[in-house]
């Protein structure tokens, strides 16, 4: 295929994948934001949203 011989692309597919196995453990429902000033950086976060 002729898109898969573009490196960047490539290149995007595989920090799209990184990222995705990087962010897998906010997903679990027994993450505890309050602790220490995880509600800071998630309001943080929804600002630039």
């Amino acid at each position: 295929m002729k898109v898969l011989k573009n490196k960047n692309f490539i290149n995007v597919l595989i920090m799209f994948f990184l990222t995705i196995i990087i962010c897998l453990p906010m997903i679990n429902k027994n993450l505890n934001v309050y602790y220490d000033d995880g509600i800071q950086h998630i309001a943080r976060s929804y600002r630039y949203l």
